[in-house]
């Protein structure tokens, strides 16, 4: 189906960008004290990685509540947050 499609092709699209991801956070701190660097490395990463989760997070909440209760009433999706 042409939904499943394109969920396909943007699962595959954010591979490639999680791929390039630790790639940008070494250039992002390439300007730093060179004993910083890796402190700052880590930093960046750690950011980057606590803030992925409040994304799905806001999302769930900001949906409607007919339809989030819809969802979590679902035993196949709650199987999917495992």
């Amino acid at each position: 189906t042409p939904l499943r499609r394109r969920a396909l092709v943007l699962a595959i699209l954010a591979g490639i960008c999680w791929g390039f991801g630790p790639v940008g956070k070494k250039y992002g701190v390439k300007d730093v004290p060179k004993d910083r660097q890796h402190v700052w490395t880590t930093c960046t990463y750690l950011s980057y990685m606590a803030s992925t989760t409040w994304v799905p997070l806001v999302k769930l909440i900001c949906t409607d509540s007919a339809q989030r209760s819809e969802a979590m009433g679902d035993r196949g999706f709650r199987w999917l947050l495992l």
